[in-house]
């Protein structure tokens, strides 16, 4: 499977999600290419850099893929916008809620965690509610070769600092600004006043995972709207105890569901001053073996590689749910008013039978590699722009075995030439082409096991008979003889 990740690269080994799953796909054997959106500088001239990057105007999705042929389009949250004018599967992830999404209109999109979901439900008024077949959740993950449990040589509990300030990282916007500066700056000020956390000034990735590591418990701020962070995640990683504060009745719910409260997190209160109860609890050796053992197993489930599986999944899933792709085996190609029965019938235009709207002129098609055993274009090449790269992409597109069954005008008959639409002229010569038999390097794709049908004209085998030698003889050196060819290939 050919997979396109679009996201920021990070600075350091594992830093971004996109990164992550990226490694991840790969080591699933999956053929991935990773995209970085500020690589569009290379390729934009100034006027048009201005207008995707500064004033956010959508990038579309074909500028990116170009004519390369992938089975899913895998987008995460970045600082560009997009626009989904391809036939592929479009995933998007979008984790901070309250920015703008990054595509408009993907076919599925995944939240963080169940907050998000419940809340862009509900939000009838905002942009969230734009138009996408499935919602699903893919909690956080993390990158497991970053965080690895250390001495707990730093006792009691303590609190990391971002980059940025709490002040400055609430000042910095957002969809819940104000109820997050009660929330976390709040209880991080409570807190310290127990005198059982202490404040770390903003520190780097590396410090972060040092502290981390070597803590013996750390203070988890949950912002509104959000119940699953990955600083608990990388908490359980390290196998440091985490201490955060229920936000209601439904995030206890969801960690339950997840199994956080079974001895993996140690949760804080609504009422705080009840803090210095619950940490003396905490700390026995018997209870501290019991976290840390069982948060070990629980970080298992949230790696970027599962999260990978997750997606993989949800692709099969949207593939078998929405279209019927997977179940019908044949493809009629410009179908028109005519499609084979029992098969996926594609044209340009929705015709009456016609299962998939699509220009034939845009590749790649909307179909997986190796999903089709037939392929049929009956009287289509002569109108297509690039009849080449539409058999290559019916060669992509068929099984190994698979047939394709084409028919075309001949070159030297009348309706060839008086169709004004009609681009291209095919003589019985130029399938050698397609099975190497003639100049083997034109083509990165090959068929075998070719056949072709003549089919005559009926004033010709009235005038000259029917026998088939002799109609080809004369056609040799007569038009308006062979009308058309059948022709078969397989894969």
């Amino acid at each position: 499977m050919k997979i396109i990740v679009i996201g920021s690269k990070g600075l350091g080994k594992g830093a971004h999600f996109a990164e992550n799953i990226s490694k991840a796909f790969n080591i699933l054997n999956h053929d991935v290419f990773h995209y970085d959106p500020e690589d569009l500088k290379r390729e934009l001239n100034p006027q048009e850099w201005n207008r995707h990057a500064i004033q956010r105007k959508p990038v579309r999705l074909s500028l990116i893929i170009k004519n390369e042929v992938f089975d899913l389009i895998f987008i995460d949250q970045c600082n560009f916008q997009f626009k989904n004018d391809v036939s592929i599967p479009v995933f998007y992830y979008h984790k901070y809620l309250h920015r703008h999404p990054s595509v408009f209109y993907p076919d599925v999109i995944f939240y963080p965690d169940p907050a998000f979901l419940h809340f862009f439900v509900n939000q009838e008024h905002q942009w969230y509610n734009y138009h996408v077949k499935i919602k699903q959740i893919l909690y956080p993950s993390i990158d497991l070769d970053l965080y690895e449990p250390r001495e707990k040589i730093i006792k009691g509990t303590i609190g990391i600092g971002f980059r940025r300030s709490f002040e400055s990282w609430v000042k910095a916007g957002g969809l819940a600004e104000g109820a997050t500066s009660d929330v976390i700056e709040n209880d991080v000020k409570q807190f310290m006043k127990t005198g059982l956390c202490y404040y770390y000034t903003p520190v780097s990735d590396e410090e972060y995972r040092d502290l981390l590591s070597q803590s013996e418990s750390v203070w988890v701020p949950v912002p509104p709207y959000q119940y699953i962070t990955r600083r608990m995640l990388e908490a359980m990683a390290c196998k440091t105890t985490c201490i955060l504060k229920l936000q209601d009745k439904r995030h206890e719910e969801i960690l339950k569901g997840m199994g956080f409260l079974s001895g993996i997190h140690y949760i804080c209160p609504v009422n705080i001053e009840s803090i210095n109860t619950l940490y003396k609890s905490t700390f026995s050796d018997k209870d501290r073996r019991k976290i840390i053992n069982n948060a070990f197993k629980e970080i298992q489930n949230h790696s970027s590689l599962k999260r990978a599986e997750q997606i993989l999944t949800a692709y099969f899933d949207y593939i078998k749910k929405e279209s019927k792709k997977i179940e019908l085996k044949t493809l009629d190609l410009g179908c028109g008013l005519n499609k084979t029965p029992n098969s996926i019938g594609v044209d340009i235009v929705k015709l009456e039978g016609v299962d998939i709207v699509h220009d034939l002129n845009k590749i790649p098609y909307p179909f997986q590699s190796n999903s089709m055993e037939q392929v049929i274009l009956n009287d289509v090449l002569e109108h297509l722009n690039d009849p080449i790269n539409v058999l290559k992409e019916s060669h992509r597109i068929l099984k190994e075995g698979g047939m394709i069954k084409i028919r075309v005008v001949h070159w030297n008959h009348r309706y060839s030439y008086s169709d004004p639409q009609h681009k291209h002229a095919f003589s019985e010569l130029v399938w050698d082409f397609f099975t190497g038999k003639r100049r083997s390097y034109y083509t990165d794709f090959k068929f075998k096991n070719l056949k072709i049908d003549y089919i005559f004209d009926p004033k010709a085998e009235n005038f000259y008979g029917s026998d088939e030698i002799k109609l080809l003889r004369k056609a040799y050196f007569h038009s308006n003889i062979i009308q058309g060819m059948n022709i078969t290939m397989e894969k």
